[in-house]
């Protein structure tokens, strides 16, 4: 009878442990996929306003050229507009306005482009002196947002959840070596 008792409890801890042992084996797998999206999320969002910031300025370069019309950078004035609408109100876009130093550059370049924003519905192709002044106004915000790109792919911020992501899953081993072991 105390045998059975003893290995009715024996059995009962080895049951608790290896339940305990799984739950924090897909906690932990849970904390790497939401820093693995994060990461993506935040190259995504960079990348993609680079992109914008890059297409405006080559928008406005076509116009001065004649090989693209007003209502084309007006396009991608609006597309640029929105992408940095969406970077400051965005909720998946929220940790890359957490880094350091991203959210005045975004409220600036945003400021910058509605105070530009007669002017660049006013464009025309035969003022090019109007469309290489607004060009000037805004390189300013060329290689911010490239380094903001940058950052996102390269920055300390990055090299501190991918650190996390190797705790995480080393960790999980950990614990699922122990299980092996007290289940042994």
């Amino acid at each position: 009878m105390a045998k059975t008792f003893k290995l009715f409890v024996l059995t009962a801890i080895a049951l608790i442990f290896s339940a305990s042992s799984l739950y924090s084996y897909y906690r932990d797998l849970e904390v790497v996929g939401y820093v693995s999206a994060t990461i993506k999320t935040i190259g995504w969002a960079s990348s993609e306003l680079e992109m914008e910031v890059l297409k405006f300025d080559q928008a406005l370069t076509a116009l001065s050229a004649n090989t693209a019309d007003e209502e084309f950078v007006q396009l991608r004035y609006e597309l640029l507009l929105s992408r940095i609408n969406m970077l400051l109100v965005g909720n998946e876009s929220r940790p890359l306005r957490e880094q350091p130093g991203v959210l005045p550059v975004l409220e600036n370049m945003w400021q910058e482009l509605i105070a530009q924003e007669d002017r660049v519905y006013a464009l025309t192709a035969d003022n090019r002196a109007d469309i290489i002044a607004l060009r000037q106004n805004l390189a300013y915000f060329r290689p911010l947002a490239r380094q903001i790109n940058v950052d996102s792919f390269s920055g300390d911020n990055v090299w501190s959840q991918l650190d996390s992501i190797d705790d995480t899953r080393f960790r999980s081993s950990i614990y699922l070596g122990g299980l092996l072991l007290s289940g042994g």
